[in-house]
């Protein structure tokens, strides 16, 4: 599938101010798919690691800070020797071994000619807090679910190179517009999530869909006790589960008390966090107003294409 990513990951491999890069994103966005394509496309070889998979991984980052012999012993694993800017390392799971992504800080000090990615579900949630990850020792890239023309390019190539070609203040045909409003529509109902799109390419059926979506949502809610940390797992499940049926009511307004009765902001501030950190919820700027706004992005994201939320009153009002 076409990725955009790709280009800013590519700008990120030629520039001379390159650090360690660090991809956040929830789960299934396409990080590992992008990380490993990024390195097929534009490197000799790609060595990677799962820190999840490959439990033994993490004896070596808990015994050496030198990146040079980190590197020697990655090599010896692979049974091929690393070399600088031709081969990618990419560093997947990499939460479950905050040695490893604490060592690269001494990749950017001493040994940044090699080119390394880091990705782990629910990293956002480590990268939140400054003291868990090298600050300022990293890029960072952000990876969501795929856009429209991402997905448009996965579901249908001429419309997409169609849509490519349009320029600002171009007439477009009627029965194109009528084809890209049908695709739109589709992709609201699909949404970006790469699993979800590929199953549609395939089987072209909605039910299938459904199932692959819920899916997704339960393995979203079993993150919820696995990497919460102090905040209050059973908040979190909470928030996220009124999230999408609040704003979809026919007031428009997400209301505290409707998460649980008698509740006030203050009880469900770091839950939000939380799922703000983890990509799951995607915090905006009202266009009217200094303060920061929460809006949840679903799997499909129709909602976030069209409208804000705007507080008043303790809730928060859509406006078109």
């Amino acid at each position: 599938m076409k990725r955009n990513a790709i280009e800013q990951l590519l700008v990120w491999k030629n520039s001379a101010d390159r650090k360690p890069l660090v991809l956040k994103g929830a789960r299934q966005v396409g990080k590992t798919w992008l990380m490993e394509e990024f390195g097929r496309l534009y490197y000799e070889d790609t060595f990677y690691f799962n820190f999840d998979e490959e439990d033994e991984l993490k004896s070596i980052f808990e015994t050496n800070k030198n990146p040079h012999r980190i590197i020697e012993l990655l090599g010896l694993i692979k049974g091929k020797k690393i070399i600088p800017g031709k081969h990618l390392i990419i560093f997947d799971e990499v939460q479950e071994c905050s040695e490893a992504l604490n060592s690269l800080k001494y990749f950017c000090e001493k040994a940044n000619e090699y080119h390394i990615i880091s990705a782990g579900s629910l990293l956002g949630t480590l990268l939140a807090k400054p003291k868990s990850y090298p600050v300022g020792k990293v890029n960072l890239l952000n990876i969501d679910p795929m856009t429209f023309d991402e997905f448009l390019a996965a579901t249908d190539k001429g419309l997409y190179s169609y849509y490519n070609s349009i320029e600002k203040g171009q007439q477009i045909e009627e029965i194109f517009h009528q084809k890209l409003l049908d695709s739109y529509n589709f992709y609201l109902i699909i949404g970006g999530m790469p699993e979800c799109v590929q199953s549609w390419i395939t089987h072209k059926d909605p039910a299938e869909i459904s199932r692959i979506q819920q899916e997704l949502i339960e393995l979203y809610e079993n993150d919820f006790s696995k990497h919460n940390g102090k905040v209050n797992s059973g908040r979190i499940l909470m928030v996220f589960r009124s999230l999408v049926t609040q704003l979809a009511k026919d007031n428009e307004k997400f209301v505290y008390g409707c998460v649980r009765e008698g509740a006030r902001a203050r009880e469900f501030e770091e839950a939000i966090e939380w799922l703000v950190s983890a990509g799951m919820v995607l915090r905006i700027y009202n266009p009217d107003s200094a303060k920061l706004k929460t809006l949840p992005k679903v799997l499909r994201r129709s909602e976030s294409k069209h409208c804000i939320f705007q507080e008043q009153d303790g809730a928060y009002e859509r406006e078109q």
